[in-house]
C-alpha cells in the first residue's frame, strides 16, 4: 500500500511543479499551441513517470519519513489497573488505511460522474440528425443553447437565430478543436480529475487548458479583417454556460478574455523562457528516471549489507512480532501498566504515543515518548515497555534488521 501512496504523492507534486512553472513564466504568452503542449506534457509526465518508481524507489530512500513507522493497535488503560483493551481494528496497521479508503471513495464518485457525462454525450450524438462535411458531422439544433464539438461531431446551438455566415464561423472554430484533437485533452483532464480529485491544482489545469483551446481555435478560425465581426458573434451566442463537460464549447464564460486575446498581438515565446522550460523538463525527467536508477542501485547494496548495518527500517517484509502475538503483548502490558495515582487525582486522561526499536536480536531499545500527557503516565508506559521480553525481529530480504515500532497507550478514567 505504501508504494501506491508514494505514487499519489509524487504524481501530484509533479502536477504542482509544472503548474508553478507555467504561472511564473508562460501564462501571459500567446503561443497557444506551445502552452498546450507544455501543460499536457506536464500532466503526462507527472502521472506516468512515477509509475517506474513504485517497485524500486520510495520516499524512504530520500530520508523522508512520510509513511509512519510500523504502528501497533492502540491499547487502553482504564479504571481496572489490569484491564487492557486492544483496538478492535487491530489489523489495520496505520491511519494511512483511512486516507486510502477516503481516496477510493472520492475516485469512485468522480468516476461515476464521468460515466454519466459520457452517456449524456453519447445520447446527444445518437439521437441527432447531421450533415456530413468532409470528415465532420455537423448537427444544427434550435433547442441547444450552446455550440460545442466532440472529436468530429460539431453541434451548432441556437441555429434559428444565427445567419449562414455566423454558422460558418462557428463551424470553422469547432473544426479547429476537432483537427487539433482538443477532445483528447478534455478526456485526459477528466481521468486526472478522477485519479487526483482532491488536488485543487487539477481544476486550475482544466480551466487553463480549456482557455487555451478557445484562444487557439479563435486565432485559427478568424482572419485579421474578420476580428470585429467574430467578436460580435462571441457576444451574441455566449449567453449560457456549457452543460456538456466532455465537449469543447464555442460559447464560454471566458468570452471577454477571448475577445481581448483576439485583438492582442501574437508573439513567439522569448528564447530565455524556452531555455528555462527545457532545463526544467530535463531536470524533472532526470530526477524521476535517472536518479531512480541510482537509488535502485543503492537499495540493492542495502539489501546485501542489511545484516551488517545499524540502519533502522520503517518498512520491512516481515514486521517484528511479540512472542506469542498481540494477545500476549496485551496480557503482559495489562499486568504491568498501572494508572498513576497522580494522574488519577488530577483526572488526567489521554494518549501516550511511545516509540522504540526492535533490534536484530529481538531486544527493545531507543524507548521514548513521541506524544505524552504527563502526570506520570509517560514514565509508566516507558517503564512497562522497558521490561518487555524479547520480540521476534523484523526481516528484510530474509535477514533480521532493526525496525522502528510505534505503540499508542490510552489512559482513560
Amino acid at each position: 500500500m505504501n508504494s501506491y501512496i508514494n505514487y499519489i504523492i509524487e504524481a501530484n507534486l509533479g502536477l504542482i511543479l509544472f503548474m508553478v512553472m507555467y504561472v511564473l513564466l508562460l501564462q501571459k504568452e500567446t503561443d497557444f499551441k506551445f502552452l498546450r503542449i507544455f501543460l499536457v506534457g506536464g500532466i503526462l509526465a507527472s502521472i506516468i513517470l512515477p509509475l517506474f518508481r513504485i517497485s524500486s524507489f520510495s520516499l524512504y530512500s530520500q530520508g523522508l519519513q512520510i509513511i509512519p513507522s510500523y504502528m501497533l493497535p492502540e491499547v487502553q488503560v482504564g479504571n481496572n489497573p489490569e484491564a487492557l483493551i486492544a483496538n478492535p481494528l487491530e489489523y489495520i496497521k496505520d491511519w494511512w488505511f483511512y486516507i486510502l479508503l477516503l481516496y477510493c471513495a472520492g475516485a469512485i464518485f468522480f468516476l461515476v460522474r464521468f460515466c454519466i457525462q459520457v452517456c449524456k454525450l453519447i445520447h446527444l450524438i445518437v439521437k441527432a440528425e447531421y450533415a456530413i462535411i468532409g470528415k465532420y458531422r455537423i448537427i444544427e439544433s434550435a433547442n441547444l443553447e450552446y455550440s460545442f464539438s466532440f472529436f468530429n461531431f460539431i453541434f451548432i446551438g441556437q441555429s434559428d437565430i444565427l445567419s449562414k455566415d455566423e454558422k460558418e464561423k462557428i463551424t470553422q472554430h469547432e473544426t479547429v478543436h476537432a483537427r487539433e484533437l482538443h477532445s483528447l485533452d478534455i478526456i485526459l483532464l477528466n481521468i486526472v480529475s478522477i485519479l487526483f480529485w482532491f488536488n485543487p491544482v487539477v481544476k486550475i489545469y482544466k480551466k487553463t487548458l480549456i482557455q487555451l483551446h478557445e484562444f487557439e481555435a479563435d486565432a485559427r478560425a478568424v482572419d485579421n479583417h474578420e476580428v470585429n465581426g467574430y467578436c460580435s458573434l462571441l457576444a451574441k451566442v455566449a449567453l449560457h454556460s456549457a452543460e456538456v463537460a466532455l465537449a469543447n464549447h464555442f460559447n464560454q464564460s471566458l468570452t471577454l478574455k477571448r475577445i481581448i486575446m483576439l485583438r492582442k498581438i501574437k508573439a513567439k515565446i522569448q528564447p530565455w523562457k524556452m531555455v528555462i522550460c527545457t532545463c526544467f523538463i530535463t531536470g524533472f525527467f532526470y530526477f524521476v528516471v535517472s536518479h531512480d536508477q541510482v537509488m535502485a542501485q543503492q537499495q540493492q547494496e542495502k539489501k546485501i549489507e542489511a545484516s551488517e548495518t545499524n540502519e533502522v527500517f520503517y518498512d520491512v517484509e516481515v514486521m517484528p512480532a511479540y512472542q506469542g502475538g498481540l494477545e500476549n503483548l496485551y496480557a503482559y502490558l495489562g499486568k504491568n501498566i498501572k494508572y498513576p495515582k497522580e494522574a488519577r487525582k488530577a483526572n488526567i486522561q489521554g494518549k501516550v504515543v511511545t516509540e522504540f526499536i526492535v533490534e536484530k536480536d529481538g531486544t527493545v531499545s531507543g524507548l521514548k515518548v513521541v506524544e505524552g500527557i504527563g502526570k506520570g503516565c509517560d514514565e509508566e508506559a516507558i517503564r512497562a515497555l522497558k521490561e518487555m521480553p524479547k520480540w521476534a525481529p523484523g526481516q528484510k530480504d530474509g535477514k533480521a534488521v532493526r525496525t522502528r515500532v510505534v505503540l499508542p497507550v490510552s489512559f482513560k478514567m
